[in-house]
């Protein structure tokens, strides 16, 4: 399991040249200029104000695309539908093993800019 987690995949877009990194502390309102004015993936090691890792656009290229289903362009439809038609089976993991539920803030705690970063799996 551990080649497909998206870590994995970013490194990989990463070795490939398709990742602009951004070490620098960003706030959560500025996530979006930086985004929209590159082509390639964004990777924010300090994010808004609990300095989270967040990752967009991995697949906004048809590169990254093809790069994420592991194949050649030509051999990218013939894959996605041999995959469509053999579906792996669900695995259901119990809540208390999911690792998006290691930090549970609740209540009077939670603030409505807390609640995407928190529940975002860090990088």
């Amino acid at each position: 399991m551990e080649k497909y987690r998206l870590r994995r995949f970013v490194e990989r877009l990463i070795d490939m040249g398709e990742v602009e990194i951004h070490d620098e502390p960003v706030p959560l309102t500025g996530l979006g200029a930086i985004i929209e004015r590159t082509e390639k993936a964004v990777l924010f090691k300090n994010a808004g104000p609990e300095r989270a890792e967040i990752v967009a656009k991995t697949a906004a290229s048809r590169k990254r695309s093809d790069r994420r289903i592991r194949n050649h362009r030509r051999k990218t439809l013939r894959r996605y539908f041999k995959r469509l038609a053999n579906p792996k089976p669900v695995v259901e993991i119990p809540s208390g093993d999911a690792p998006v539920h290691t930090v549970q803030i609740t209540g009077k705690d939670v603030g409505s800019h807390q609640a995407a970063v928190l529940s975002a799996p860090r990088l």
